[in-house]
């Protein structure tokens, strides 16, 4: 007898309990519709359950060709469906572009617009100061810089003339010396010249107010000048 341990002779095994055969491979046979008996075996049962299962499979075979039919038909339409909407995609990025087209023309245009209206109410206030019946501006162009245009429009946005000739009146009687009939040296002393009995030159009331940012002041001592240039007896 050999000395070799085995999984039975080793130190410690159970001799009592014998090694357990491997599970079979081989998997368990199906349970027929009749049952394990063969004695319950019915052939008409067997025929009827076989023309089912081959009528369910024919069901079955027609349902799937059915689908299929219904998936060729269908596919036109989804690719159609997909085209359609790349299409309205693209019809939309055109819309876009084209609306910010219009809308950059329309802002050119309002912008064209507003910068005519401004010449317009220029012209219109230069001619109201040069045909004024109570005394023509000396020089119609500044006295039409000097009042605000922008608060001579109608609630339409027309121009008002009578806001402007207002204005040109209001102008008139504050600045005199503008008027092409006034006095020279009429012109009220500026208090930021001082309170002295001198004379202040139009050219130091212009260097003033460009110094202090009084671009009206500057731009009313320059007509003064002209006023007072033109009025120069010459010999």
């Amino acid at each position: 007898m050999s000395d070799t341990p085995t999984p039975n002779n080793m130190p410690g095994a159970n001799a009592g309990e014998p090694a357990k055969a491997p599970a079979s491979a081989t998997p368990a046979a199906q349970t027929p519709p009749w049952g394990a008996d063969p004695g319950n075996y019915d052939p008409d049962k067997a025929a009827t359950l076989i023309s089912n299962l081959r009528d369910s499979e024919k069901t079955q075979k027609a349902e799937i060709e059915s689908l299929k039919a219904q998936l060729a038909t269908a596919k036109p339409l989804l690719d159609a469906a997909e085209q359609q909407r790349q299409r309205e995609q693209g019809e939309a990025a055109t819309l876009r572009e084209q609306m910010g087209t219009l809308q950059a023309q329309l802002d050119a245009a309002q912008t064209a617009a507003k910068t005519n209206l401004g010449s317009a109410l220029q012209a219109k206030a230069e001619a109201l100061g040069a045909s004024r019946p109570d005394g023509a501006f000396v020089n119609p162009s500044t006295a039409a810089r000097l009042i605000d245009l922008t608060e001579c429009l109608t609630d339409s946005g027309q121009i008002n003339e009578a806001a402007i000739a207002s204005k040109l009146d209001a102008l008139a009687q504050s600045d005199p010396y503008l008027i092409a009939s006034a006095t020279p040296g009429a012109r009220k002393p500026n208090p930021a010249q001082g309170q002295g009995n001198g004379a202040v030159s139009a050219a130091d009331v212009q260097q003033h107010a460009e110094k202090s940012g009084d671009v009206k002041g500057a731009l009313r001592a320059a007509a003064q000048q002209l006023i007072e240039a033109r009025q120069s007896p010459t010999y």
